[in-house]
């Protein structure tokens, strides 16, 4: 079955942080007709480099998913500030899902904005 998975309460796939934010996205699990799947047992990363298809080991960092709701597929990706506090630029991630069989998924993959923040 594939999976499709989509940002809570955002269209586009694209990711936006200001320098050393912290605040977590969030992100359903859906079927391959829309419908939110269990996903008790399995475990997340979103991995954020600077090139669309690199080379493996040049990732500039990674976040462990919480995992929200198993059963209504939710899970979340918190930075730290130290994961934010890098060149302002569009950077590049991808969303692996490794279920409890223990295969792994490429669920998502899109663009991680850095921006300037305005508060000191």
């Amino acid at each position: 079955m594939t999976c499709i998975i989509d940002q809570i309460q955002n269209a586009a796939k694209d990711i936006c942080w200001a320098t050393k934010d912290t605040k977590a996205v969030g992100f359903i699990c859906q079927d391959d007709v829309g419908v939110a799947r269990d996903i008790t047992g399995s475990t997340f990363r979103l991995t954020v480099n600077t090139e669309a298809n690199p080379d493996p080991g040049t990732q500039l960092f990674t976040i462990v998913g919480v995992i929200i709701s198993a059963p209504a597929g939710t899970v979340g990706f918190a930075p730290l500030s130290t994961d934010t506090d890098v060149a302002l630029g569009t950077y590049y991630y991808d969303v692996e899902e490794t279920d409890a069989g223990g295969a792994v998924d490429t669920l998502i993959k899109g663009k991680c904005l850095i921006l300037k923040g305005i508060s000191p």
